[in-house]
């Protein structure tokens, strides 16, 4: 343990052991020794299985992204064999008919490589035992630092970049012969080639990242509709739209700082932009300022000062008809507007600082709910029709936009009318319930409980699902459009994939589940998680990694990726915004003709720096 206290001791191989892994989400230990043999073990130390993998001598294995399954080679033979941990062999891999150079998973999990320098042959296997690819004649080949591709060189010097489904990425125009070179980066997003007698060549992959300078320390920032344009609001300073490639494109310039929020007006060509003070902007798509809405509102005395506080805006919703704004201040009271700069509507009465509010029955009712649990609902005339009668801790519509589903302070959820008054408690889960997602379809929601248990219900209160599986509390949940797949995460680091019905689809063990933010993208059939620590992950609706990237510079405080799933944006806070391809979009990007020409010392710096 973290004191030097021995805790198992793991005895029975007749050989070094060359390899040791924890599968079965931690619970079992893999061990991989020269005598030819891998074996599972209890923490404890007591034996489970035995496998006689390979001939005694050095081996290699890895284990499949399941954590169930492992895979092992060895140089003495040309089988690669998928064994399951309780010792039955799952599939054989007939890899060459001479002994293998080397074999590798892929990063997709679901794809095995194969190189057998005496048979001069690469082949491409899934994990059932299906050929998918195969190259004979070659000189040599290897995968990708990245692992989600593979290169080779033909015995006519061509070199072939290819990806996980064994289809061209990279054919150089230029033939290697004996005594060339090629190097693929990491993420193969450059490869270098290098003739005797000539400088190196760099092909570019993909484009390069670019650096935006947003003049201030960033606030937020995110990708337009359509992904054609990136918004940066800086903290202090002004807000600014830029193409992809790094273009500034527009400043929209106004005499408030903290920019919150920008609409664009697709019908009336125009921006909207609304900022902490209470002041929006109403700009044409020159960025010229058109109109002035809102007010600046003080209110109860600064502690140790005779002056007023001012009253920040905390929350804005911009209705669907593209005429009216409604702003709520940080004590709870709000205004409507119109884009004319007219005030529409006071709507006072919540006795407590903001901690949320939503619009919602046809955009004909708005809800919000203080700090001390409190809340109350009006029309859009500014008159008071409910409130929620017991304190809250958040507040969800649901049922199409028609109801209420709130989080209590006594860890019961209600369903409440669009009045606020309970039609039902809802009773099933053993703990306090501490958040919840509604479904895409608004019919639907997900809550979970602070003991990592989870449940679907309809709109009505009707409970449709368990889901149960996670033994420490979940830290969050992402429901994919469609509802058909439920992602929750829990602070073990484990991530979980599940049906609408309530059946676990997969279990990705730890760090899979750090996240700290997500995304769903790709019509629906892609999520984005990443963490503080620079670390993004994108997975299928399966619950397989696809990438799993580190983002230039270290930690991020945020990432997006654009509506087509080609680029990532992330920033830090600080003035620089990052905007990078991702690998699974390179092989769009290749051309055929060398973009750069390198000395050796600049191939170095290639290696070092890429």
């Amino acid at each position: 343990d973290d004191e030097g206290k021995l805790l198992s001791t793991f005895e029975g191989h007749t050989d070094a052991i060359n390899g040791a892994h924890l599968v079965s989400c931690g619970e079992l230990l893999l061990t991989l020794s020269a005598d030819g043999t891998a074996r599972t073990w209890e923490r404890s130390g007591k034996p489970i299985s035995e496998m006689r993998c390979c001939p005694p001598g050095i081996f290699y294995g890895e284990v499949l992204p399941d954590g169930e399954h492992f895979m092992a080679w060895s140089t003495q033979e040309g089988a690669i064999n998928i064994w399951n941990i309780n010792g039955r062999r799952a599939a054989r891999l007939p890899a060459s008919s001479l002994p293998l150079s080397h074999a590798g998973l892929l990063k997709d999990g679901q794809r095995i490589f194969s190189w057998s320098q005496e048979e001069a042959a690469a082949r491409l296997w899934d994990i059932e035992g299906t050929l998918l690819y195969e190259a004979t004649g070659l000189q040599s080949a290897k995968t990708t630092e990245d692992g989600g591709h593979f290169w080779l060189r033909t015995s006519g010097g061509a070199v072939e970049l290819r990806d996980a489904g064994g289809r061209a990425v990279r054919c150089p125009a230029e033939p290697l012969h004996q005594g060339d070179g090629s190097w693929v980066s990491p993420g193969a997003q450059r490869l270098l080639t290098w003739r005797s007698g000539e400088g190196p060549k760099a092909w570019q992959a993909a484009p390069h990242l670019f650096m935006l300078q947003t003049g201030g320390r960033l606030h937020r920032a995110n990708f337009l509709p359509g992904g054609r344009r990136v918004l940066t609001l800086p903290y202090k300073g002004t807000p600014k739209i830029w193409s992809p490639d790094g273009k500034l494109l527009l400043e929209l310039n106004a005499p408030e700082h903290y920019c919150e929020g920008i609409w664009l007006l697709p019908q009336q060509q125009r921006y909207l932009a609304w900022y902490r003070s209470g002041i929006a902007h109403l700009f044409d798509e020159a960025g010229n300022q058109l109109r002035t809405i809102g007010e600046k509102r003080t209110g109860r005395k600064r502690m140790f000062s005779s002056q007023p506080e001012q009253l920040w805006a905390r929350q804005a919703h911009f209705f669907s008809d593209e005429q009216r704004l409604l702003l709520w201040y940080l004590d709870g009271q709000a205004r409507l507007w119109n884009l004319d700069g007219q005030l529409l509507a006071s709507l006072d009465g919540l006795k407590s600082d903001l901690k949320g509010a939503h619009v919602f029955a046809g955009e004909q009712l708005t809800v919000a709910w203080g700090i001390n649990g409190t809340s109350d609902i009006w029309n859009l005339e500014g008159e008071p029709v409910g409130r929620l009668r017991e304190k809250v801790l958040d507040v969800q519509v649901i049922g199409g936009g028609s109801r209420l589903l709130a989080l209590c302070y006594d860890g019961i959820p209600r369903i409440c009318d669009a009045r606020g008054k309970a039609i039902k408690r809802l009773k099933g889960h053993s703990a306090r319930v501490v958040a919840a997602r509604v479904f895409p379809d608004g019919q639907r929601f997900l809550t979970w409980a602070a003991d990592g248990s989870a449940r679907i219900w309809d709109s009505e209160g009707k409970a449709l699902a368990r889901l149960e599986g996670h033994p420490s509390p979940i830290k969050g949940a992402a429901i994919l459009p469609g509802g058909h797949r439920l992602f929750t995460w829990a602070e073990d680091g484990r991530l979980r994939v599940w049906a609408d019905d309530g059946a676990l689809v997969a279990t990705l063990g730890y760090p899979q589940g750090q996240i700290d933010g997500y995304q769903v993208f790709g019509e629906g059939r892609r999520l984005m998680g990443w963490n503080q620590e620079g670390v993004i992950r994108i997975w299928d609706e399966e619950g397989r990694l696809l990438e799993e990237l580190n983002a230039p510079g270290g930690g991020i405080l945020c990432a997006h990726i654009s509506p087509d799933g080609r680029r990532l944006l992330t920033f830090f806070g600080e003035e620089e915004l990052k905007v990078w391809p991702l690998p699974s979009a390179i092989y769009e990007w290749l051309q055929g003709d060398p973009v750069d020409r390198l000395t050796e010392r600049e191939v170095r710096g290639y290696e070092d720096d890429t």
